[in-house]
């Protein structure tokens, strides 16, 4: 950062100045005089300022470029700029309208420059530090001193990694300290900052951004992301305790970010962190498609395979409008809350967990209250695998729940949680024959009833579904059509006329639900909907897609 004339001008509008005559704006400045009658020696980069015209003539008449003219009266301003402007030396001349101010603006200006030659001299010596080969700790434990506020490093879990050793230990620092504390001390804070889309704000900005958050408290934060090869690694938060926020801080705390990131490829804190064994084991076999050789002793994914019933894994995604608004690392964590036991890894965009399950009963959305709870609250949505129990089966379950997330956030976009089961007919199909394809394999029947229930609006097609997705139980189905068995049997009854079927054959009953499962896979069916008509497409150019 530099200070220029330009940035002086515009941070003392509220003086009443003018820049007036601009030769060279960008001109850097890093000094200020305001007795200019003793000076002998003028210095292209300090702005001189002055309230003599006496002075004034003189400053012009020499090689001096910038000059600040606390102008006693109009006249005297419009003098200035007329003596300024045919003279052929470039200047640039600040017109200040209001001379007894002066005084204030050479005060002011002194501070500013003052503060930018410390900024400048602190990075000097982080840069230092740096080339030096000093640690994480040391590099943080220095900064303190510059900031003189309490600052903390942590994970993108919200995982307190590093703090300067000198931090004072009363109660508000302790407090600030309580929140990354790695026990869920941030989950408060989280769906504040999400709410107001705080996240957003700063991962979609590389300078450090202040918070002011008064339902979490009444102090200032600021918050900086450091990256890592171009990717969200921790952050640093700064809170306004010991003083007030300066300028000049908010650059500190860029520069600093970027020293961190330097030095968290290389250091220990990283390689030591929790969890890592894990991590490794479950991104080998997503990677790989094999096991490591040999496996990690530490690891709890193989050992929690071999003792349990049944693993599965799950795929959690974040919706695309929330994906920068969303801390994926924060809530891997509450998800191994949820899931005792549970591994989780950032991968590919997703969360991934490999959960065990001791119960050999098959797991059911009722298991997993807490989970639709925290995917309905972030706008989340899970894939989730069939059973498996061996390490090698991981990455073919991965891509099971994968594609049931693909599947499910398509054909059920109201649902959260989709289990693979429910799409392995539809993963099928998609495999085995292109969409534009889907429609030729249909029974014809359903495009007879299709047609039937656009020309007179009747919904023998939904009963038609919903009497096969109950096993033709009659009873079940118009129960779950909130109609008398009587109007089930009458609708049964039509709907072998109008197709020209006998329900009852096994065959049969196997090709029409498949043939549900196409339509609904080409975009033709939802159950309730109907033939979902494309613009422009009527009844009778469905028809012709079965002939």
């Amino acid at each position: 950062m530099q200070i220029t004339l330009c940035s002086i001008s515009s941070r003392l509008e509220q003086y009443d100045t003018e820049l007036l005559v601009s030769r060279q704006d960008c001109t850097v400045i890093y000094g200020v005089e305001l007795n200019t009658e003793r000076l002998t020696l003028l210095d292209p980069g300090v702005l001189y300022i002055t309230s003599s015209e006496e002075s004034l003539g003189m400053l012009l008449d020499s090689d001096c470029i910038n000059i600040l003219y606390a102008a006693p009266c109009a006249a005297a301003a419009n003098d200035a700029l007329n003596r300024c402007s045919d003279l052929p030396v470039a200047k640039n001349l600040i017109l200040l309208r209001n001379a007894a101010c002066g005084a204030a603006v050479y005060h002011e200006l002194r501070d500013l420059l003052y503060a930018w030659r410390r900024f400048n001299t602190n990075c000097e010596k982080l840069h230092n530090m740096l080339l030096q080969g000093c640690d994480l700790q040391k590099l943080l434990d220095e900064a303190y001193g510059m900031l003189e506020n309490p600052f903390a490093l942590c994970d993108m879990s919200f995982t307190l990694i590093a703090t300067p050793r000198q931090l004072k230990q009363d109660a508000p620092v302790a407090e600030f300290l309580a929140t990354y504390d790695g026990k869920g001390g941030f989950s408060s804070c989280y769906d504040v900052y999400r709410n107001k889309r705080r996240f957003e704000m700063v991962n979609l900005n590389d300078y450090p951004q202040l918070i002011i958050e008064h339902e979490i408290d009444d102090y200032a934060y600021m918050i900086s992301n450091i990256r890592i090869n171009g990717q969200l690694a921790a952050f640093i938060s700064v809170f306004e305790y010991e003083r007030p926020f300066h300028e000049f801080d908010y650059e500190l705390v860029a520069v600093l970010c970027k020293m961190v990131s330097l030095e968290m490829q290389k250091d220990s804190f990283l390689s030591n962190a929790s969890g890592k064994y894990d991590e490794y084991l479950l991104y080998h076999l997503l990677e790989k498609d094999s096991l490591p050789n040999p496996i990690p002793e530490l690891s709890r994914l193989s050992s929690a395979t071999s003792k349990a019933s049944g693993c599965y894994m799950l795929v959690i995604s974040i919706r695309d409008y929330e994906r920068e608004n969303t801390m994926l690392q924060f809530l891997s964590k509450k998800l191994e809350e949820i899931l005792p036991g549970a591994i989780t890894l950032i991968y590919k965009g997703c969360i991934i967990a490999a959960a065990t399950r001791c119960s050999s009963r098959r797991l059911l959305p009722e298991d997993l209250q807490d989970l639709q709870t925290l995917l309905l609250a972030h706008s989340l949505q899970c894939g989730i695998s069939q059973r498996f129990n061996c390490l090698s089966e991981v990455r073919p379950h991965y891509q099971q729940a994968l594609k049931a997330l693909k599947l499910g956030s398509t054909l059920h976009k109201g649902e959260v949680l989709y289990f693979y089961e429910k799409y392995v007919l539809y993963d099928l199909l998609e495999l085995s024959t292109s969409v534009e394809k889907l429609r030729t394999h249909c029974h014809p029947a359903l495009a007879v009833l299709l047609e039937y229930d656009s020309q007179y609006n009747t919904c023998f097609t939904s009963t038609l579904y919903c009497y096969l997705q109950n096993v033709c139980n009659q009873s079940k189905t118009a129960q779950a059509l909130h109609i008398q068995r009587s109007t089930l049997l009458y609708r049964i009854k039509k709907i072998q006329e109008i197709a020209d079927i006998q329900l009852g054959d096994a065959e049969l009953g196997l090709h029409l639900g498949m043939s549900f499962k196409m339509l609904e896979l080409a975009g033709d069916w939802k159950n309730g909907d109907g033939y979902a008509k494309k613009p422009g497409q009527g009844a009778s150019r469905f028809w012709q897609g079965y002939e």
